[in-house]
């Protein structure tokens, strides 16, 4: 369980800085983000319900380090497959 806070914790950091570097684009905008855990999906979209297209997302692991990076998609999404290996707790 303590690893999963520390994923979600990574994660949303992770949400905040995208979102900071969208506020200089469309700074009157808000933006909400979804994620899953299991098979980890972002999606990002604006206050108005519109998706945050090509966004840069960057992953990093516990330790800080860069794990993955990529863009969002056309509806706003960036999925990828959690690292084998880890746990929950």
């Amino acid at each position: 369980m303590r690893n999963e806070w520390k994923q979600v914790i990574c994660i949303f950091a992770v949400l905040i800085v995208l979102s900071c570097l969208c506020i200089s684009v469309v700074s009157a905008h808000r933006m909400h983000v979804v994620h899953k855990i299991n098979e980890i999906e972002i999606e990002a979209y604006f206050g108005g319900g519109s998706p945050c297209r090509d966004a840069e997302v960057m992953i990093y692991d516990k330790e800080g380090n860069l794990y993955l990076k990529g863009v969002t998609d056309d509806e706003g999404k960036f999925g990828f497959p959690p690292k084998i290996g880890m746990t929950n707790r």
